[in-house]
């Protein structure tokens, strides 16, 4: 099924037409990451981050661009379009750096010869469903920590935002192994296959709490980890008169 991104400004302004990605799609796409996983997990972290802040650096050269695409597809203000840009930046060098931190602890034993250690581990592909109106910024939110620590991605933007995703996308895995950082276009008939998905360690949602229930049961029944970012409302309401 083909869907079109368009210009809310103007309607008849057609940014790009796309083919929901649906299972197959699907399967291609963790398939790719799923290999990937064996490489980027093996780099050291002061590679990964480095591949953060050179992600991070190509972002910023791009911004303006990126900021009016933005504004044209999902009809942000300029203003703010640019002050998000301007944040996924900042979340790309915080974790381009805070890979370099710890990454386990060790516990009294015991018997004194002995070593308790914990060490953490990347999980494999991630899953991210993120929503329109947030088209960079929360994209990278997901997306730097998951790749920070090792893991690959699989993002499925909302369909209204498909031209913004696709855009960062190329930024992004320029800098990453082939395959480690992937893109699912559609709606639900990508998001439920990319959820369920028995290759996906983990998904991360952003959207409604109908959703999002249904995302967090079916991803915690085969054990997937899950985190849901859902149902804020901030209503606004417009009167006809108004005083002061």
């Amino acid at each position: 099924m083909a869907f079109r991104s368009i210009n809310p400004h103007d309607p008849s302004e057609i940014l790009g037409q796309f083919e929901e990605a649906g299972p197959l799609g699907v399967e291609i796409a963790v398939f790719r990451a799923r290999e990937a996983f064996a490489e980027w997990r093996e780099q050291p972290a002061s590679a990964r981050g480095e591949a953060l802040s050179r992600i991070a650096n190509d972002l910023e050269k791009r911004s303006d661009d990126i900021a009016l695409l933005m504004a044209r597809e999902v009809g942000k203000p300029i203003t703010e379009a640019r002050a998000e840009v301007a944040r996924a930046i900042s979340i790309l060098h915080y974790y381009s750096q805070m890979v370099l931190a710890p990454d386990g602890e060790t516990y009294p034993a015991s018997i004194s010869i002995d070593w308790l250690i914990t060490r953490r581990h990347p999980l494999g592909v991630c899953a991210l469903l993120t929503p329109w109106n947030f088209p960079v910024a929360i994209p990278i939110w997901k997306a730097a920590p998951a790749l920070a620590y090792g893991n690959t991605v699989v993002l499925k933007p909302a369909p209204a935002s498909t031209v913004v995703a696709g855009t960062l996308g190329a930024i992004i895995a320029r800098h990453l192994p082939e395959g480690a950082f992937q893109i699912v276009s559609g709606d639900a008939e990508t998001g439920e296959p990319l959820v369920n998905h028995p290759s996906v360690a983990a998904v991360s949602f952003t959207g409604s709490a109908e959703v999002g229930r249904v995302v967090a049961r079916q991803a915690a029944s085969r054990g997937a980890r899950v985190q849901c970012e859902m149902g804020g409302q901030n209503p606004s309401v417009v009167l006809d008169r108004c005083t002061g």
